[in-house]
């Protein structure tokens, strides 16, 4: 992977950013953090890895940066700066076999049983003192919310509507309003530093125009579209 890497330093200078591998809401960042680097005239290489190797490429210098993370990586990963636009967020929300189903707020879950993803922080926050079942992934949650096991599924939109669409499950329903919004911010590595007010001036830009919000409800409408 590294060697893979190193070799596209090389050939030819332009930004290399990781993002995550499998993951349907850090592509959807891709397309924001692509069109501004665009914009600024900027070529980029993106490199897919698992969660934890494309940070640390990102961390170490290896690559230049990360497509999108939450805002308090920097705690961990401490040559990550957050360009301080944020290019898309997770919506944290209900999944349910009922498509009438009431709820809004956290408070409004407590009559229910509840299924939310081990690791899931917001969820897990969110549901704290409720009737939770936890689960190792978005399929099981989903089979136990099929057999009638737990009555809501707790996970961000877009990874709940890949799951849905990937294990072809049908009558399984999104919940509106969404529980909590958490913005997502694209990370450059410290020896990049010169880029992010460049960035920021551009990502301000689209936000202010409606560009990023529109971006993200064209790549939702074409996956539910799928569902």
């Amino acid at each position: 992977m590294l060697v893979f890497i190193c070799q596209s330093l090389f050939a030819e200078r332009v930004i290399n950013l990781s993002t995550v591998r499998n993951s349907k809401i850090h592509e959807l960042s891709s397309l924001v953090v692509k069109e501004a680097y665009k914009k600024a005239g900027i070529r980029l290489q993106i490199h897919v890895l698992p969660t934890e190797n494309a940070l640390y490429v990102a961390n170490s210098g290896i690559v230049d940066g990360e497509i999108s993370r939450e805002r308090n990586i920097r705690q961990q990963y401490s040559n990550l700066l957050r360009v301080p636009i944020s290019v898309n967020f997770i919506s944290g929300v209900a999944f349910s076999r009922n498509p009438k189903l009431d709820i809004d707020g956290w408070s409004s879950l407590d009559p229910y049983r509840i299924g939310i993803i081990k690791g899931c922080d917001f969820a897990a926050r969110g549901t704290r003192g409720m009737n939770v079942r936890i689960m190792d992934s978005n399929e099981k949650a989903f089979t136990a919310l099929q057999k009638r096991k737990v009555d809501v599924v707790i996970l961000p939109l877009v990874d709940g509507l890949q799951t849905l669409q990937e294990q072809n499950i049908e009558g399984v329903y999104v919940i509106r309003p969404s529980l909590a919004d958490i913005p997502l911010y694209h990370y450059i590595h410290s020896s990049q530093s010169h880029l992010i007010p460049k960035l920021t001036k551009i990502l301000r830009k689209m936000k202010k125009s409606g560009r990023i919000k529109r971006i993200r409800q064209a790549y939702l409408a074409k996956l539910m579209m799928k569902l």
